[in-house]
């Protein structure tokens, strides 16, 4: 992100393309509109699946359909260029699980027109077809599924400490005052000056372990049904198993991270309406082919903005692919920047495309579990910050992904607040929201004074919304009229 924050040029969207606050290139998904929230399944379905080519839980087609061959025990991404044959995959032994197709122009210079989900029936057979594979014409990229997880999950076990496991604290008590009023929104400058708009409307991608759409906190705000690629059907609801299915000791450890996380976005941006994508299980478990083509649907169902409080266990074409699809159409990303407590940012907020967001306390002191380094864009508050959980319950939780759904809800309400403010990256007018996040990278208040050992580790420093939001042009003022 930083390299591309200083070459955006403001602009001005014309005021009749705006439907709600929503760019040109959205106005198409208005079948997708905000409504009563959907009830969620009585009882979760819990199925096997696998991830990082390796035995695991996860299979997740994009297509709405289970694997149903349940022998499949390898599982990889493959990247076909436009015109490559589709044939090549039977022809090397595996099964096509899933796919997600990129332009057929793809906008990325080589890039590919259509990623696979390819399942072999076990890792032999799966060399085997890779090695065939390489060989072919068309074939831009094959690799092994990477582990998504939330970062606060990851090591989490008996007797984990808190440099990478952080807890949900549950209230006993909870009250609307003590989420409304924490310390993190006056922390980020969030005040009655930066409301929003009248009749104005963003859309915010969670991409996560889902939503609970029935919490009081969020009953209304889905913006359409959503997806759940753990079980590959519509709706991206949290649901519980009550299983210690990874054998780490920890029962549903990342069950309701989804709904906290879409709880901070609502709290920062009223206005904001959230997209659900399912992509881990109760245990925070996924992976990498589900992450990619949950950011692809998003951008084509009307997302504004894609908040990935999430990890990978390393790099991704895939995921590179979709986030600079996403990039390209506008869309503005926030990726937590991790909870291991070193100068090591995870994949995919290490990706050029996405804002990296650290951690800091409600004093700008640099969270002790959150990564740093020069990787990093952006921080925002990210210690016992309050929200919601499933079931209509609340909790304190900290970590890089609370901060994450900050600095994504500080962006959704700058797109609310002045929704006619385009920003775009060159003479390209669809970076519309991506634009407005290097708005809100370079205005952040600088933190490294209260962060001597952390200078320049921090990005550009805390999320200012106030800041940001006089640094966006007025509607009808500056930056070029397209009529």
């Amino acid at each position: 992100m930083n390299s591309k924050a200083a070459t955006l040029q403001l602009r001005l969207l014309p005021a009749a393309l705006l439907l709600a606050g929503l760019p040109p290139s959205l106005v198409c998904a208005q079948s997708l509109s905000a409504g009563a929230a959907p009830q969620a399944p009585a009882g979760p379905a819990a199925g096997p699946g696998l991830a990082g080519g390796t035995q695991g839980r996860i299979a997740a087609p994009a297509t709405g359909q289970r694997l149903s061959g349940a022998g499949t025990k390898a599982l990889y991404a493959v990247g076909l260029l436009p015109g490559a044959d589709p044939s090549l995959i039977s022809q090397a032994g595996g099964q096509t699980l899933g796919s997600f197709g990129l332009p057929s122009q793809p906008l990325s210079l080589g890039g590919p027109a259509k990623i696979l989900e390819v399942g072999w029936a076990n890792q032999t057979a799966a060399q085997q077809g890779l090695l065939f594979l390489r060989g072919q014409p068309g074939i831009q990229f094959t690799e092994g599924l990477r582990l998504a997880t939330p970062p606060e999950t990851v090591g989490c076990s008996v007797g984990a400490g808190p440099q990478q496991c952080t807890a949900a604290f549950f209230d006993s008590g909870p009250s609307l005052p003590k989420y409304s009023s924490q310390p993190a929104l006056p922390v980020m400058a969030v005040g009655t000056e930066t409301q929003a708009a009248p009749g104005a409307l963003t859309v915010v991608a969670v991409i996560d372990t889902g939503i609970d759409p029935t919490h009081p906190l969020l009953a209304g705000r889905l913006f359409g049904p959503g997806y759940d690629f753990v079980l590959g059907q519509n709706g991206g609801w949290d649901q519980p198993d009550a299983k210690d299915n990874d054998g780490d000791g920890q029962i549903d450890e990342g069950f309701g991270h989804g709904t906290h996380v879409a709880g901070l976005i609502a709290l920062v941006d009223p206005a904001a309406r959230l997209l659900s994508y399912r992509v881990l299980d109760a245990d925070g478990v996924g992976n990498s082919y589900a992450v990619a083509a949950a950011i692809y649907r998003a951008v084509e169902e009307g997302a504004m903005v894609i908040n990935l409080s999430l990890s990978l266990s390393g790099p991704s074409q895939a995921v590179e692919e979709a986030l600079e699809h996403a990039e390209e159409s506008g869309v503005a990303i926030f990726a937590s920047a991790g909870n291991n407590g070193s100068e090591q940012v995870v994949f995919p907020a290490r990706y050029e495309e996405a804002v990296a967001v650290a951690a800091l306390d409600s004093s700008d002191l640099k969270a002790g579990f959150s990564a740093f380094g020069a990787d990093v864009d952006l921080c925002a508050p990210g210690v016992e910050v309050y929200s919601a959980m499933p079931f209509n319950q609340y909790a304190w939780w900290s970590g890089t992904s609370m901060a994450t759904a900050l600095a994504s809800g500080a962006n959704s309400r700058l797109i609310s607040h002045k929704p006619s403010a385009l920003l775009a990256g060159g003479d390209d007018d669809a970076a519309f929201a991506a634009g407005i996040s290097a708005v809100l990278v370079d205005q952040a208040e600088p933190v490294d004074g209260k962060n001597p050992s952390f200078s320049g580790k921090l990005g550009k420093g805390r999320v200012h919304v106030a800041n940001a939001a006089q640094a966006l042009p007025d509607a009808g003022a500056g930056g070029d009229d397209d009529d």
